[in-house]
């Protein structure tokens, strides 16, 4: 109950809070016309239509070659059953039984 009043205070102060925030808002929105800037129309340059820096035969002058990882062997110990077998070594902890107080049993305690 203490839990559930503090949230809902909360709530009520940050309600309140964006409610008082938003009050004196109006006019302050900016239009978008400011924020636009005026470009430019783009113009070509020589370098742009050279065909020297856009060679397309390039390809031709170098040797592509696609580059392979090397096989993979399967080694001795991969397939070792006693390399993955370790549930052989792992020793479960053996846990107390529960034991009952008197203070778990008292009346007085669960009020």
């Amino acid at each position: 109950m203490k839990t559930t009043m503090k949230k809902l205070a909360a709530i009520t102060f940050i309600a309140i809070i964006f409610i008082a925030g938003s009050v004196q808002a109006k006019g302050t929105e900016l239009s978008a016309l400011s924020h636009e800037s005026i470009e430019s129309s783009l113009q070509i340059e020589n370098w742009m239509v050279n065909e020297s820096i856009w060679e397309t035969e390039l390809e031709s002058t170098f040797i592509l070659e696609q580059d392979f990882d090397e096989t993979l062997d399967l080694e001795n110990w991969m397939t070792d059953e006693s390399t993955w077998n370790k549930n052989e070594l792992i020793t479960e902890d053996q846990e107390t039984p529960l034991q009952i107080e008197g203070w778990m049993l008292s009346e007085n305690n669960w009020k």
